[in-house]
């Protein structure tokens, strides 16, 4: 996919929206693609946490500072986000994502798509053959012959750090080796435990490298 159509961006929502919706439908005992699973609402409500904190904590390394610098001024850019309510890797990314979309003073616009609302997007932007997320779509703002704007995408992101995904396949490769090794509970763990000590920092650098291309 080279284009995104419109009616994906006119459709999707702001940050705070999404942090509202997703709010709301956990006091109701949903998640935003309607699974209410107890499990999932207590991952659900856990992110809740993971956002307010990292709402209030994130700030902007200088690999950022200086990616959101290098921007072409005359050009409108814009960071189209896949996500759900219930998903862990989300949380940890999203309000980073945010932040810098803040920092660029409005030369970057981020929004948010849901998405199992959106199954033919995400299929275009698979990770490893799945519809992991979240995964950020890149797009720039440009005119065609007859003068008409459209939405080119320039790059994509996620679902996860490198890092990150390699603990993913790692565990998922070592429970198809043995089965009797699943214990998704204590792997949610660790891999939480990695975003913490890791503090964005893998987060922001690779983003950064994908703001880059912009000029390229």
């Amino acid at each position: 996919m080279d284009y995104l159509d419109k009616s994906y961006l006119e459709k999707s929502i702001s940050y705070q929206e999404y942090r509202t919706l997703g709010q709301e439908l956990l006091e109701k005992g949903t998640t935003t693609n309607g699974d209410n699973r107890p499990e999932i609402l207590e991952y659900t409500n856990m992110n809740m946490y993971r956002m307010n904190r990292l709402d209030k904590t994130t700030k902007v390394n200088e690999n950022i500072q200086q990616a959101l610098a290098s921007l072409p001024s005359d050009t409108k850019f814009y960071w189209v986000v896949l996500t759900e309510s219930w998903c862990g890797d989300a949380a940890q990314i999203i309000p980073v994502m945010n932040k810098i979309a803040e920092e660029a003073g409005g030369n970057l616009e981020i929004s948010f798509l849901l998405r199992d609302e959106n199954p033919d997007l995400i299929d275009s932007f698979l990770t490893n053959g799945g519809r992991a997320i979240p995964k950020l779509l890149f797009i720039k703002e440009e005119q065609n012959t007859e003068n008409t704007k459209q939405l080119k995408i320039i790059g994509s992101w996620g679902a996860r750090p490198a890092e990150a995904q390699k603990l993913v396949v790692d565990y998922k490769q070592k429970v198809k080796e043995n089965p009797e090794l699943e214990d998704f509970k204590a792997f949610s763990e660790s891999l939480h435990g990695w975003y913490a000590k890791d503090k964005t920092q893998h987060t922001q650098n690779e983003l950064s490298d994908l703001l880059k291309t912009a000029k390229e």
